[in-house]
């Protein structure tokens, strides 16, 4: 197994979080052996859940054509 298949998922969860706080998109605050993370602007959850709502749009959407297709091949 390589390096990248050795590590746990707790690396990768460290990993991706580190990279946020890098970006500024979470702060952390150190309490004890744990590290509490927070979005650090509300408009972040907010833009998530505009691109959610768009590419659940975009999916059905596909879906719908998709059925359009599946009933003319018929």
């Amino acid at each position: 197994r390589d390096a990248q298949e050795s590590r746990g998922l707790g690396d990768v969860y460290k990993d991706s979080l580190n990279s946020l706080r890098t970006k500024g998109l979470v702060t952390s605050q150190r309490i004890g052996q744990n590290v509490i993370y927070s979005i650090s602007d509300c408009r972040i959850i907010q833009a998530l859940d505009l691109l959610r709502m768009t590419m659940l749009d975009m999916l059905k959407n596909q879906a719908s054509l998709a059925y359009q297709n599946n009933n003319e091949n018929k």
